[in-house]
């Protein structure tokens, strides 16, 4: 989706996604930093297959997403999501002091957020968290699910080691409670060169049980 610039070592991971410890689909993400300009940004690449059936009908959901993240955040977004047959295409584009939302659903609406309306994005929140060094903290979160504002209500674990793709390795842990969607978790992070890389993720939404679980983690 973007044209990359001097480009330094990828990373590809490959997830599996839980519903009720039943396997519902995959993730595959990438991320590359890169040089922009004077300062290293973050590429990610995310798709996402999701398969569900239930007793009435049964869920198809599809997206692919593509962002950079610099030092002050969310730079440049591109997303298109399939969720039972209805599109929608989202870019979203730095300008300022505003991120500008251009989203097409059944007509194209256009968006303007305030940077300082948002401490960060649902992609960088946590990593933002763990930086500050905080035991917890809430911070308002643009959605990039939902293309809305969320408060975020962030507190840090103690330390617990996983198998990561086969290789033990000390996670920072975090527990996480969204106010807007009643959403509660926890997830588990690995830091690295490119940020705090997901292992494992574990929420409870509308009375489902939702996992994330890193399965693969290839450096190329």
């Amino acid at each position: 989706m973007f044209a990359e610039e001097q480009a330094e070592a990828r990373q590809v991971l490959r997830y599996r996604v839980l519903c009720d410890e039943e396997a519902v689909g995959h993730i595959l993400a990438l991320r590359r930093v890169v040089q922009c300009g004077d300062e290293p940004a973050l590429i990610l690449r995310n798709e996402m297959s999701i398969r569900a059936r239930g007793l009435w009908s049964d869920y198809a959901l599809d997206t692919e997403e593509e962002m950079i993240l610099d030092g002050r955040g969310l730079s440049r977004y591109v997303g298109v999501s399939t969720e039972d047959g209805d599109e929608v295409a989202v870019t979203i584009d730095r300008d300022g002091g505003q991120l500008m939302l251009h989203i097409k659903e059944d007509r194209v609406h256009t968006e303007r957020i305030a940077l300082t309306d948002i401490d960060a994005t649902s992609e960088d929140a946590v990593s933002c968290f763990l930086r500050s060094e905080r035991p917890q903290s809430v911070l308002r979160v643009l959605d990039l699910d939902h293309f809305d504002i969320d408060e975020l209500q962030f507190r840090l674990l103690p330390r617990e080691t996983l198998t990561v793709a086969g290789t033990e390795r000390t996670t920072r842990v975090v527990a996480f409670e969204s106010k807007k969607r009643r959403l509660t978790g926890r997830g588990w992070y690995v830091p690295d060169d490119s940020g705090f890389v997901l292992v494992r993720e574990v929420s409870r939404e509308k009375g489902d049980l939702n996992e994330v679980l890193l399965i693969d983690w290839e450096h190329t």
